[in-house]
C-alpha cells in the first residue's frame, strides 16, 4: 500500500546507487533484498535504533525500510527519522506482518510513505524507489 510517495521524497536522484537502509533485528529481510545490489542499489543493514541513527548520519541513506514487527518502537524511530536534519527528503517505508494485527492498526502513521507486507516483494520496493526518481 503506497500512500504520499512524493509527499516526503520528492527529490531522488535518478539512476542507479540508491542507498537503502532496513533497521530490522534479523538479517532475513537482508537477504531477501540482496538481489537489489544486482540493480545498483546500496544495502545498509542496522539492528536497533541506536544504529538506525548512526548510520542514518554516516550513509545518508535515500530510502529507510523499518521492520514493524522487529522494533518495538518503530512508530517512534519514524517520527524522529521525519524530525531530524538526517531524515529529510529520505523515502519512509514500514514492513509489517500480516499476521500482526496490533501492527496494522496502527498503519496508518502519517510518517511513513509507504507500507510493505512481509516477506518483502523486491520488485514492488524498487518500483516504489523508482516511482520517485
Amino acid at each position: 500500500m503506497t500512500m504520499g510517495i512524493e509527499k516526503h521524497a520528492p527529490h531522488l536522484a535518478t539512476g542507479a546507487g540508491h542507498r537503502v537502509m532496513v533497521v530490522d533485528h534479523s538479517l532475513k529481510t537482508m537477504q531477501r533484498l540482496a538481489t537489489m545490489r544486482h540493480r545498483g542499489y546500496e544495502l545498509i543493514h542496522a539492528s536497533d535504533t541506536t544504529s538506525a541513527f548512526r548510520e542514518l548520519r554516516s550513509r545518508r541513506p535515500d530510502i529507510v525500510c523499518l521492520d514493524m514487527a522487529a522494533l518495538p518502537d518503530g512508530h517512534e524511530l519514524a517520527r524522529q527519522i521525519r524530525n531530524s536534519a538526517a531524515g529529510l527528503g529520505i523515502l519512509l517505508v514500514a514492513f509489517y506482518e500480516k499476521r500482526s494485527m496490533a501492527v496494522r492498526g496502527q498503519i496508518c502513521d502519517p510518517h511513513f510513505d509507504c507500507f510493505l507486507q512481509k516477506p518483502v516483494d523486491v520488485n514492488e520496493l524498487m518500483r516504489i524507489a523508482d516511482e520517485v526518481r
